[in-house]
């Protein structure tokens, strides 16, 4: 029997869903460009259970061990306060072939003809250890509170490893 969480409709009632992508969640000038909640009340009207939030970890991660989650504690908080499991992919860390691999450079997934430096296997393994210990719910000391007075944690109910863009510019990379 599929466990019901927080009152969400399980997977077996519901597998539908909606996708967010952002590809600049802070501007220039240091300020966030959140999701309007709207997004995520009109998508649990239209019956879905589901959001994946899609965000490259260099956006979150911007130097080596350095995160900015504003923009991501936002969409899930609000995604949970409507009732929405949160799907997360872990993507990719920069571009691909500079001489110093690393978060100096930024780009856009949907660059035509371009590569991407997808990170090494300790980078993906501290940021999936990073993510999951905020966002799981499980009481451990780095979990995310909600700031809308619930107190509720915030979960990111399932996370992917990669995207569909591994399928043209994917690559391995060793440590």
């Amino acid at each position: 029997m599929p466990v019901n969480i927080m009152g969400w409709p399980t997977a077996a009632d519901n597998p539908y869903g909606v996708t967010h992508g952002a590809f600049t969640p802070v501007a220039a000038n240091g300020s966030v460009n959140y999701i309007d909640p709207q997004l995520f009340i009109d998508a649990n009207a239209a019956g879905m259970s589901r959001v994946r939030l899609q965000l490259s970890a260099i956006l979150i991660e911007t130097a080596n061990g350095v995160f900015d989650w504003r923009y991501l504690d936002d969409a899930v908080q609000k995604a949970n306060a409507a009732g929405l499991r949160v799907t997360f992919p872990i993507r990719e860390f920069g571009p691909k072939g500079l001489p110093n691999q690393s978060w100096a450079t930024m780009s856009s997934p949907c660059g035509p003809g371009e590569s991407y430096y997808y990170g090494t296997v300790t980078n993906w393994v501290n940021f999936a250890v990073a993510l999951a210990q905020r966002y799981s719910g499980d009481g451990n000391p780095n979990n995310k509170l909600a700031t809308d007075g619930s107190g509720r944690p915030l979960i990111i109910d399932s996370i992917e490893i990669g995207n569909e863009d591994f399928d043209v510019h994917g690559s391995t990379s060793d440590d």
